[in-house]
């Protein structure tokens, strides 16, 4: 039975810890954070479930083999390596980290602890995507683009500027690696790293420091050509679209459009627009955030690689530093 602690106590952290009670062969035991009252709120109605400090974490020799990383995004690789050092595998929320440096930071310290790092990335999981994988497998693609409409809300953006999910400093950005992050590890491991990226990022929102537009593109190791772009707005109804163009001229397209419901508890809004945005809003162990935790658990069983790991998450969090890289030389000119 791998035991869980969950370090955060944020909106997602309540959609981690309903998962972890829902995956077989996983067990929630813990639930650390900076604010007591916060954190016994999280662990009321979890029974077995203790109350712990983030400095708890910290310690070796705790009650738990996994640590769970539900932080702001800036506290991602201090508390990842910490956890490490500690002797406990990690989870951590994307991104990874704000930047590719603390990535690679992360990824050797669980290669000197002797200790596996995931990086949460549920669209692998989803089963248009899954399918789509096998099926690029044996195919030459010409071209591919993804694009989406969110609100502010699900892409993980927060308008008061008091919160940390307004400042570049905290969040490291705004939709591209607060959201767009998830097709953008898909686009890579399909097609490889980007190549030439012509970028422009956009805040069109007043009072905030993150971007709330993206447009990027770039050649792809084979010459295929990728684009992926994104806006969030207030009020828009949340819609996206992959269109994979083949060298033969057929075209490929996953599609979702699905209306945010008002009046649902925010844990299960928060399941609707993440892990369920592609068609499921009830919780069930088929969910693609289920599926990876399923798949963390069993590889850790069975010392197999996961499907997503710390390399993975590198990977992705330096692509998003070379589109912001390109978005600033283009502003510049």
């Amino acid at each position: 039975m791998l035991r869980v602690c969950l370090l955060g106590t944020g909106d997602y952290a309540y959609v981690h810890a309903d998962w972890w009670g829902r995956v077989p062969g996983a067990r929630l035991v813990a639930v650390a954070g900076r604010t007591p009252d916060r954190v016994q709120r999280l662990c009321r109605g979890r029974p077995g479930v203790e109350p712990l400090s983030m400095e708890d974490v910290q310690k070796s020799g705790r009650p738990f083999d996994l640590v769970d990383i539900v932080t702001p995004h800036s506290l991602h690789a201090e508390q990842t390596v910490r956890a490490l050092e500690a002797g406990y595998h990690v989870l951590v929320e994307k991104p990874m980290a704000t930047t590719a440096a603390d990535a690679g930071r992360m990824v050797r310290a669980a290669g000197s602890a002797g200790r596996r790092l995931f990086v949460v990335s549920q669209y692998r999981f989803i089963p248009a995507f899954r399918v789509l994988s096998r099926v690029l497998g044996g195919v030459r693609v010409r071209r591919a683009k993804y694009s989406m409409k969110a609100t502010l809300f699900s892409a993980g953006i927060n308008t008061d500027r008091e919160t940390w999910k307004s400042k570049r400093e905290t969040a490291g950005g705004g939709l591209l690696i607060g959201s767009l992050v998830h097709p953008l590890d898909l686009l890579l491991k399909w097609f490889g790293a980007p190549q030439d990226i012509v970028a422009k990022t956009g805040a069109e929102i007043r009072n905030i420091e993150v971007e709330t537009r993206v447009q990027a593109s770039w050649r792809a190791d084979h010459g295929a050509r990728i684009e992926l772009e994104g806006a969030a707005l207030p009020g828009v109804i949340p819609a996206a679209e992959l269109e994979i163009e083949l060298e033969n001229g057929r075209k490929v397209r996953v599609q979702n459009r699905r209306f945010d419901p008002r009046g649902v508890p925010i844990r299960w809004k928060l399941m609707e627009l993440w892990t369920g945005f592609w068609g499921r809003a009830v919780p069930s162990r088929r969910d693609p955030l289920a599926r990876q935790f399923a798949d963390i658990v069993q590889s850790l069983a069975t010392g197999r690689r996961a499907a997503v790991e710390g390399a993975d998450g590198l990977s992705v969090i330096g692509a998003v530093e070379k589109i912001y890289e390109a978005a600033l030389k283009k502003s510049d000119n």
